[in-house]
């Protein structure tokens, strides 16, 4: 049965919590730190600081650090950004990851 209504989903994240979902959050941040490192990799490899990283692809510094230590959720726009700017697909930036 999927679940499309927010107001359930969030309830159901919630109370998942007791049975196994904080593994589930676990495994998210795991995954976020990865890509994080990732671009940071992908991006000193490049020569580009990321103060000049940030700022070719729009991004607040802050924000590109918080996305480069997994500290935050990244949209898919976000994503496109940074992929452009190191000229590698979306999909690429995830292979072996997860």
């Amino acid at each position: 049965m999927v679940i499309t209504s927010p107001v359930i989903t969030c309830q159901s994240i919630t109370s998942g919590v007791k049975y196994g979902l904080d593994t589930t959050i676990d495994a998210m941040k795991a995954i976020l730190e990865a890509l994080g490192n990732r671009i940071r990799e992908m991006r000193t490899d490049k020569g580009w600081s990321q103060e000049a990283f940030a700022d070719e692809c729009g991004i607040n510094r802050s924000h590109m650090g918080e996305v480069e230590r997994g500290e935050t959720n990244v949209t898919f726009a976000t994503l496109y950004y940074i992929t452009q700017k190191l000229e590698i697909s979306v999909s690429a930036l995830f292979q072996g990851i997860g």
